[in-house]
């Protein structure tokens, strides 16, 4: 046992988020009229969120409808997460096409080995996008930024990928293959983008459903031109057929004789994958990226999962049936049902969003914003007791700075607690947050007289805070 005023400042090597502390406060001699005892807690010096987030875009020559849309959209997606008022948070956003080849075929129409419809996982950085030298993706908030053009201008070169690729988009794959390349620090493309302290968010834009296969499938057969086939006619009606479910059954291979159209009841992805790769061994990927489940955040840009309704291809006789939209939006732009991908956001619960693709492109932010938002309930500065006062009126606590340089080595400064007019800077404070557990106070550092969070935060280091708190 130890009392406050003897408390040791530990110089931790941390470098996470935030670190934990006792399970139980240490009963200490008290400094008011009963038993009192002290928590420890360790927070990082920059208290802004990290966040990773991946846009996967569709580039198939179906989403030649929703270009304009997308023009007008990507600046208003960019202004949501790179709002220079806005330091909450420290950003990493890259961008991957959806276009990862034909399976175990390279001559694949549109999907060509080596072409713009086999992608497989690289980042986005086209020359000229306004990226610095040697950058595949943006860093917003941690330092210089790494981009030399207004943030619009560069996501909106990165995120305009076209319409030509493949014609069998895979965007739940897309994101895993680049992922997988993320962290692989010796990756030209994608290395340095995966944080392991930071939050992951996976913003998916497409017109059309996921058709994830395993790399060495053959569904994407160029061979299989008719529906007399097994694989039916080239189409986005292959991957329905092959992974979904309809009351229980696979969709049909054709239209029933007679009928120009059919609506499809019931319809959810095959539990087993069918032909394409399961969503729960895609969701497992994801879940063993991060500690916790809260770690990862979807949003989904699509069209609704329903209604699903069959029609005739353009030649009847030779091609497969096609998937009818399930919504169209103002200027005519079509969105097929989307119901691995909706069905996949589902296993998020409130880590998950569905915005329909046919909205106007002015709710595409609510992408971001929304992911944003639950960031900053994720308080991750609160204190895990609630301290007692001292005869002064202030927190009995005592924090510490840290800063740690280039070569390692740590300086520590002791923090004054704000006065009303802040006149020693930094300083520190406790505020009142409702996501804190069991009411307990979340701690702020000001850094400037309004405690504005925008001020220059320390590159690297850590603040240890022991509080007197009533002994449980």
């Amino acid at each position: 046992m130890r009392g406050l005023g003897d408390a040791i400042v530990s110089a931790v090597s941390l470098v996470a988020l935030v670190a934990g502390c006792d399970d139980e406060p240490r009963r200490t001699g008290g400094s008011g009229d009963g038993p009192a005892c002290v928590t420890e807690d360790t927070f990082a010096s920059d208290g802004r969120r990290k966040l990773d987030i991946l846009f996967v875009v569709d580039d198939s020559p179906s989403m030649a409808t929703m270009d304009a849309k997308l023009a007008t959209a990507y600046p208003l997606l960019a202004a949501a997460f790179a709002a220079p008022q806005d330091f909450r948070f420290n950003l990493h956003v890259a961008v991957v096409s959806a276009s990862l080849g034909g399976g175990k075929f390279g001559d694949v129409p549109g999907c060509e080995a080596g072409g713009p419809g086999d992608r497989q996982g690289r980042f986005s950085h086209p020359e000229g996008a306004g990226l610095s030298p040697g950058e595949t993706f943006m860093r917003i908030n941690g330092g210089p930024v790494n981009f030399t053009k207004d943030p619009g201008e560069v996501f909106g070169a990165l995120a305009r990928l076209g319409s030509g690729g493949c014609p069998y988009p895979q965007p739940l794959e897309a994101a895993r293959r680049a992922l997988v390349k993320a962290r692989d620090p010796a990756d030209p493309d994608n290395a340095g983008f995966l944080r392991d302290d930071a939050e992951l968010g996976i913003v998916i834009i497409t017109n059309e459903d996921d058709c994830s296969i395993p790399a060495d499938s053959d569904l994407f057969d160029p061979r299989q031109t008719t529906v007399a086939d097994p694989y039916g006619a080239p189409g986005a009606y292959r991957c329905a057929e092959f992974g979904w479910l309809c009351a229980g059954g696979a969709p049909p291979h054709a239209l029933p004789s007679g009928r120009d159209s059919i609506a499809l009841d019931a319809c959810v992805p095959d539990p087993t994958g069918g032909r394409l790769t399961p969503l729960a061994e895609l969701r497992q990927f994801l879940a063993e990226l991060k500690p916790s489940p809260d770690n990862v955040m979807l949003a989904l840009i699509a069209g609704p999962d329903h209604p699903v309704v069959l029609g005739p291809g353009a030649s009847p006789e030779m091609a497969s049936p096609v998937i009818e939209p399930s919504c169209t939006g103002a200027s005519g732009e079509p969105a097929l049902p989307a119901l691995r991908l909706k069905s996949f956001a589902d296993t998020f619960g409130p880590n998950g969003l569905f915005l329909p693709a046919c909205a106007p492109a002015t709710s595409f932010p609510n992408a971001l914003t929304t992911m944003l938002t639950t960031l900053n309930i994720k308080e991750p500065r609160c204190l895990s007791g609630t301290p007692t006062a001292t005869d002064a009126g202030i927190p009995s606590c005592l924090v510490t700075a840290t800063h740690v340089d280039e070569n390692h080595v740590e300086t520590r400064w002791r923090l004054s607690y704000c006065d009303a007019d802040r006149s020693v800077l930094p300083c520190w404070q406790l505020g009142e947050v409702s996501s804190c557990s069991a009411g307990a106070p979340r701690l702020q550092i000001c850094r400037d007289a309004a405690c504005s969070g925008s001020s220059p935060l320390p590159e690297s280091g850590h603040i240890d805070v022991s509080c007197e708190v009533a002994c449980r």
